[in-house]
C-alpha cells in the first residue's frame, strides 16, 4: 500500500535505512522497522500502542531537489555508542523540477556504511510504501 503524505506521523529513530535508489527526480529508500504514530492511516488505534511498527517498506520522495546524509559511522558496533567523525554525503544530481518543495528530516541506522544517520531530503512530495499492507 502506498500512503502519500503523513510524514510527520512517522517514527524513524528505530529504523534501518538503505542507501538511496535514484531514478530521475525520484529517491527511494528501503526501510526496516518503520514506526507510525496515531494520526497516520496505517496506525490501528484499536490494537496499537503509541507506535505501530512495520517490518519493511519504502520512503518514496518525488520531485527531489537535494538529499544530504550526515553520517556518523560506528567505531566499534551499534551497541557501543562510539562514533568516527561525522561526514556528509550529498546524493544526486537531480534534474530541476518546477514545483514547490518541502524539507523532510529523519534519522535511523544506515546499512552501509553501518552508521547513525541524520538525513535531509528537499522534495515536492513524500509517500510511505508498505508492501505487506493491502488497501481495504
Amino acid at each position: 500500500m502506498l500512503v502519500p503524505g503523513f510524514f510527520d506521523k512517522l517514527f524513524t529513530e528505530d529504523c534501518e535505512l538503505s542507501n538511496p535508489k535514484i531514478i530521475g527526480d525520484r529517491l527511494i529508500i528501503c526501510v526496516r522497522n518503520i514506526g507510525v504514530i496515531s494520526g497516520h492511516p496505517l496506525h490501528n488505534k484499536q490494537t496499537s500502542r503509541s507506535i505501530e511498527y512495520f517490518k519493511a517498506g519504502h520512503f518514496v520522495f518525488e520531485g527531489v531537489e537535494a538529499s544530504v546524509r550526515e553520517v556518523s559511522e560506528y567505531e566499534i558496533s551499534p551497541a557501543v555508542n562510539k562514533f568516527k567523525p561525522k561526514r556528509l554525503i550529498h546524493d544526486g544530481p537531480f534534474p530541476a523540477v518546477a514545483a514547490s518543495k518541502e524539507v523532510f528530516r529523519f534519522m535511523g541506522v544506515l546499512d552501509s556504511p553501518r552508521a547513525w544517520t541524520d538525513w535531509t531530503v528537499v522534495a515536492a512530495s513524500f509517500s510511505l510504501e508498505i508492501p505487506d499492507v493491502v488497501a481495504g
